[in-house]
């Protein structure tokens, strides 16, 4: 199966898995809601899936840009978020942002999936895209995430395995200093997280990086 029929499937399991109906389950971004409310451009979710963090963006008054590359994941938002703004981007190989467009730009669990060159080639590009002093804030698999180390992963490299015709990344301290080295760090840890979606708890690392010249 080729990887966007599989985010299509994804994304459509997930939608049934909240019955078809929208809605912030998970409140993450609550405690970044000064970055979001001060953001006087248009905020980018990239990597939005169906949209719950989009929700949660234009639930605070804001504009947002919701960018993935499934099809079904961006009808979903459309179709169920008003006044939604998408572009269908795969990051991987193609990068549509202007330079200095955004000055906030979240990324939830979806810079994890790309082996060591395309990651930083991304990150790059989400840096170059970032106004200075603009703000990345970001979830990524940790290291110490329960799936980290399974018998049914393939490694590729280090940290980097495949499973099921999807290719994860998992981080330590030490990866995230080294993809992100183009970055201040504000703030940077480790988070249990529960997702309504897949009804399974994950641990992540959760950081807020500034762009500096």
């Amino acid at each position: 199966m080729d990887n966007v029929d599989v985010w299509n499937t994804n994304m459509v399991k997930d939608f049934k898995k909240l019955n078809n109906t929208l809605e912030v389950y998970d409140m993450w971004l609550d405690k970044y809601i000064d970055y979001i409310v001060s953001a006087k451009k248009t905020i980018i979710d990239l990597g939005c899936g169906i949209g719950n963090d989009t929700l949660f963006i234009k639930s605070c008054g804001k504009e947002v840009l919701s960018i993935d590359y499934s099809d079904e994941a961006l009808k979903i938002i459309n179709q169920n978020v008003e006044g939604a703004n998408t572009l269908k981007m795969n990051f991987e190989d193609e990068w549509l942002l202007k330079k200095e467009s955004a000055d906030l730009i979240i990324a939830n669990l979806s810079l994890h999936y790309f082996n060591t060159e395309t990651t930083l080639k991304i990150i790059n590009s989400i840096r170059d895209t970032l106004v200075d002093g603009g703000i990345l804030i970001v979830r990524v698999n940790s290291i110490n995430d329960t799936n980290y180390g399974s018998s049914s992963l393939d490694e590729i490299e280090p940290h980097y395995y495949e499973a099921m015709n999807i290719k994860k990344r998992f981080f330590d301290r030490e990866d995230i200093d080294f993809f992100f080295s183009g970055f201040k760090i504000l703030n940077c840890k480790e988070e249990n997280v529960l997702s309504r979606v897949h009804d399974k708890k994950k641990i992540v690392w959760e950081c807020v990086f500034k762009k500096e010249l």
